[in-house]
């Protein structure tokens, strides 16, 4: 028996813990399933701990159907492996950063979540602009942020950023995006704004309210309708008179409110006009930017502001790191769009307040927060001048000034 014992602990080994029994590499095990029916929300970095085959990890992860929110950070994922999160059918907020290994495949596989509302890709340094086009695929998108290093021309981010026409947050980090960016997303801001228009019938264009009287005839002393849509005042005379008792009101419709009053005839107040033309607005308004972040852009130049200056439903701005724009610049030459509630000037030059025509800034009235943080060779007295445009102001940052 001790021979055996000897023979069996030779082949296989023994320690005071057990058996030593030989395990199968880490790669080639199959992950248990995670056991979240009612999980929503899944945020973690990647590392060999939490993620050392990406196949397998993600796998899992598409098993976790509830998720509605999914951020993964430094996720050096390959192409041919984000397929696996086609089974999220559910997925609203995808978040993904450390994409260095990523390229125009796995984009086009990210593009296939048509689900998504709200996307964030950052350090995708493999992706081409012709790669990129494959986002546009996701019409539901409202929010799209993108992180690049390399040059993928001018125009190639603005082209995918202003085809996709329920996007209202845009922001971009990335060197590559110019001036030439900034003219194509305010084309795209005047087409839609002429699309809206167009398709609405001649009827929802009027902007006028209008009031339609009938008025007896002299001869018959029976009711015909003017067919003018100019406001016809009923003659003054001994006949006709304004009895209140005599009032017979109709409950107004979605459209119209009519009365009847004795010795005028019929009146219809229209308010097709006014109800039209505010859903016209709010139409524009929803194939409109709202927010537009940009980071890093040091090719963005004065003449790319003026292009911003014309998206007309701009409520937040952030021009952050661009070294070729001027604070003072941007605020005293009327360069801010015009519905700006929100502004952040964050490590660029101050610049000179005076070194052009100053103009009050059509936002000023409205702009509640400010951001200027980091600037470099600020004058103390040009930037009290500055702050004076904005007496509406409730959110001040100043820190950082040099």
């Amino acid at each position: 028996s001790g021979s055996s014992s000897t023979g069996g602990s030779s082949s296989r080994g023994t320690s005071r813990f057990g058996t030593n029994r030989k395990r199968r590499p880490s790669l080639d095990r199959p992950l248990p399933a995670m056991p979240f029916t009612k999980l929503t929300s899944l945020s973690f970095t990647c590392s060999e701990v939490t993620f050392k085959n990406a196949g397998s990890e993600l796998a899992a992860i598409a098993a976790l159907t509830s998720l509605t929110h999914l951020e993964l950070g430094n996720c050096k994922l390959p192409d041919g492996v984000l397929w696996r999160l086609g089974g999220l059918t559910r997925l609203a907020k995808l978040k993904m950063s450390g994409l260095w290994l990523m390229g125009d495949k796995g984009l086009a596989e990210v593009a296939q979540l048509t689900a998504l509302s709200s996307l964030a890709l950052s350090g995708a340094m493999q992706v081409t602009a012709q790669g990129l086009l494959a986002l546009t695929q996701l019409t539901a998108l409202t929010s799209l942020a993108l992180g690049l290093t390399q040059d993928l021309g001018s125009g190639a981010i603005a082209k995918v950023a202003s085809t996709i026409r329920q996007l209202k947050c845009l922001e971009v980090t990335a060197p590559c995006f110019d001036d030439a960016d900034c003219e194509l997303l305010a084309e795209a801001a005047a087409t839609a704004a002429a699309r809206a228009t167009a398709t609405a019938s001649p009827i929802q264009q009027q902007q006028q309210v209008h009031m339609l009287w009938d008025l007896p005839t002299a001869a018959t002393g029976s009711y015909s309708r003017s067919n003018s849509s100019k406001l016809l005042l009923p003659p003054h005379s001994a006949s006709s008179n304004r009895s209140n008792s005599s009032h017979n009101l109709r409950a107004p419709s979605c459209l119209s409110m009519q009365s009847a009053y004795s010795g005028f005839g019929t009146f219809t107040f229209s308010t097709v006009g006014l109800v039209s033309a505010m859903d016209n607005t709010a139409q524009q308004q929803k194939q409109q930017l709202a927010v537009l972040r940009l980071h890093g852009c040091s090719q963005l130049t004065h003449r790319g502001l003026a292009a911003i200056k014309q998206l007309p439903y701009i409520q937040t701005l952030a021009l952050d790191n661009c070294k070729q724009v001027h604070a003072a610049e941007v605020i005293s030459q009327d360069l801010l769009p015009p519905k700006l509630i929100n502004l952040s000037l964050k490590t660029i030059p101050f610049g000179n307040l005076f070194s052009n025509c100053v103009n009050m800034p059509a936002c000023s009235a409205m702009l509640t927060r400010v951001e200027l943080v980091a600037l470099t060779a600020v004058h103390s007295g040009q930037l009290r001048r500055l702050l004076c445009f904005f007496p509406g102001l409730q959110e001040l940052d100043l820190s950082g000034l040099r």
